[in-house]
């Protein structure tokens, strides 16, 4: 780009800047040329300091950064000689271009001092979470929806239609009192544990409610460690038969590569291979983990897969003893009664033998030789 091109490309660019932001000198200008004298000819006989109809002193406003630091009055102003409200009809009234200039010039100050502050929001307020924001952050701090604004006032609405602006958001000594009920209210919910805080979807006031807690948490922690057996038969079984560049893989790895549990994982894998160096367990256990052949595709579960499975689901039937009902009528429905009953049989089936599933023999008989039997049956009595 040569010298002159780059001239008048900035020569063009100040024109536009000056054109769209006018200089503070020329608003005085405008100011002294057009305001001033229209709002002495028209306006001041009625908004002077001795008399100012409508609260409204307009010889106060001496230059530009007057109008702007009353923007509000001003455009009030604007609106009432645009409508041909002011000056009244019992007054000496200015032509339509004389009244055409004056919101023109205020205009101009106005737009001028808006694109000056633009992105600036202005003065920020001070003030309270409105009573959903209150809401919010609380569920968001202790994970559950506890409400505790329910009985506070509705938040009043400013003059924007908002009930979230600085100017309505106010507080009192009567609301400072609901805060701090609300307060009270959200403790309720805190738990102690040895991990740290959390807090329950229900007030812990009473030591029946903190043991219905810790049921609650009992029980949640077994759904989630709940272990899905004919899942990790078939991961056992898949591991068994890995192929020959995994051979250094190790049960720990594969679980956690198949989202499995690491610690119950391996411990089945080495109870399935270690089974023929066990003779107390049926050998038809053995048997089916020993004729599993090689998966034929990811896809595959043959049918001695399957009967693996079943037995192993039988047995543990065989060996988990029957439950009650978890809820009785009038029985309080405690859940822990039904986790003592799991407790109880996880200790039986730590106390397991061989012996479970051998036959017990009552009695050995035999015939007997012809010379010994009785010719008269009535004689065994």
């Amino acid at each position: 780009m040569s010298r002159h091109l780059l001239g008048y490309a900035i020569l063009l660019l100040y024109f536009q800047l000056t054109l769209s932001h006018p200089c503070r000198g020329d608003e005085q200008a405008a100011f002294d040329s057009v305001v001033k004298p229209y709002l002495q000819t028209y306006c001041v006989a009625c908004h002077n300091a001795q008399k100012p109809r409508g609260e409204l002193d307009l010889t106060q406003f001496r230059s530009p950064q007057d109008i702007i630091s009353n923007f509000r009055r001003w455009q009030a102003v604007i609106e009432f000689v645009e409508g041909g409200e002011m000056p009244p009809e019992d007054s000496q009234q200015p032509s339509l271009e004389e009244s055409r200039n004056l919101v023109n010039a205020v205009r101009a100050v106005l737009i001028s001092e808006a694109r000056k502050q633009a992105g600036d929001p202005g003065i920020v307020l001070p003030r309270r979470l409105s009573n959903t924001e209150y809401d919010l952050s609380i569920r968001d701090l202790t994970g559950i929806n506890i409400h505790p604004t329910h009985d506070f006032p509705p938040d009043p609405a400013a003059g924007e239609g908002f009930d979230n602006t600085g100017e309505a958001l106010s507080m009192s000594p009567s609301l400072v009192k609901k805060y701090l009920s609300a307060a009270q209210r959200v403790a309720d919910h805190l738990v102690l544990r040895t991990d740290g805080l959390s807090f329950a979807p229900f007030p812990i006031t009473s030591w029946n409610d903190r043991r219905t807690l810790a049921e609650n948490a009992v029980i949640e922690f077994y759904q989630q460690h709940d272990i899905a057996v004919p899942e990790y038969l078939i991961a056992a079984w898949r591991y068994h038969h890995r192929a020959p560049d995994l051979a250094s893989q190790t049960p720990q790895e594969f679980a956690a590569s198949a989202q499995l549990n690491q610690t119950w994982f391996p411990q089945l894998y080495h109870f399935l291979s270690g089974l023929k160096d066990h003779p107390d367990y049926p050998a038809e256990l053995q048997q089916a983990w020993t004729n599993l052949p090689a998966p034929a595709s990811d896809s595959d579960r043959p049918s001695e897969l399957n009967r693996l499975i079943g037995l192993v689901e039988r047995y543990r039937r065989d060996l988990h003893s029957p439950e009650g009902e978890l809820i009785k009528p009038n029985a309080g429905n405690w859940p822990i009664g039904h986790l003592a009953d799991r407790a109880r049989t996880a200790s039986a089936r730590r106390q397991y033998t061989g012996n479970h599933f051998r036959p017990t023999t009552f009695l050995r008989t035999s015939p007997l030789p012809a010379a010994d039997r009785p010719a008269n049956p009535a004689e065994l009595s």
